[in-house]
This record gives C-alpha cells, sequence and structure tokens, in this order.
C-alpha cells in the first residue's frame, strides 16, 4: 500500500510539473524539479520566483533561487 501511495503523489507531483513549467527539461533538470515539488509542494513551487526563472530559461539563477529553500519551515 506504501509504494502505491508513492506512486500516487509521485503522478500528482509529475502533472503538476507539466502544467506549471512551459518549457523543455533535461532529465536532470526533471527530477531535481520532483524532488523540490515533492518535498515543499505544488503550492511553493507555483508561487516561487524559481518557476518564473525556469519558464524564462533562466536557468543560470535556479541554483542561487534552491538555496533559498535550505531552511524553509
Amino acid at each position: 500500500i506504501g509504494e502505491s501511495l508513492l506512486d500516487q503523489d509521485l503522478h500528482h507531483t509529475s502533472q503538476t510539473i507539466a502544467r506549471l513549467i512551459k518549457v523543455p527539461l533535461l532529465p536532470n533538470q526533471w527530477i531535481a524539479l520532483m524532488s523540490f515539488t515533492f518535498n515543499v509542494g505544488a503550492g511553493a513551487l507555483q508561487r516561487s520566483a524559481m518557476r518564473s526563472k525556469i519558464n524564462r530559461k533562466e536557468h543560470t539563477e535556479i541554483p542561487q533561487e534552491l538555496l533559498k529553500w535550505v531552511y524553509v519551515r
């Protein structure tokens, strides 16, 4: 039952990313965004400056955006 719940959560996370991110991502970028979204939630991705920067293809600024989330409570 645990694996089924995890599969559902990952599917929902994947759908959220597909809806919010409008540019193609490399596999490693997708996986990193899956991890981020799974851990902090879809709402956090939706409201984040990181999402806007990804959609504007400002990839060099993404590591700095991720650092903003290191100590989020």
